[in-house]
């Protein structure tokens, strides 16, 4: 769920719902979440693709992330770097939302 300052909600991901002709899977089990001053940024389950939230109802979503099952993640501009994934090799990952 996202909310405005208020405490109003704005949207949630209970259910799967579709914005900006974008299909925006629902959430099953958010496995690692991120506030910047400009956006809310959440990785989790349902097939685990990153949803960048821009203010009110405006979205950014990437479906093509090659990580599953990271339990945490750090983010600045462009570039996300995951912890490691399912397979728990002491690696980390990162990842350009550009390419």
């Amino acid at each position: 769920m996202n909310f405005y300052k208020d405490g109003d909600m704005t949207f949630d991901f209970y259910y799967s719902i579709w914005r900006n002709n974008q299909h925006i899977p629902p959430i099953d089990d958010c496995y690692a979440m991120n506030v910047t001053p400009d956006s809310t940024n959440i990785y989790y389950y349902s097939d685990f693709p990153f949803v960048k939230i821009i203010g009110e109802n405006k979205f950014e979503l990437y479906e093509d992330i090659p990580i599953e099952g990271s339990e945490a993640f750090a983010i600045r501009g462009n570039d996300v770097l995951f912890s490691q994934d399912y397979d728990a090799k002491p690696e980390v990952y990162l990842y350009s939302l550009l390419d």
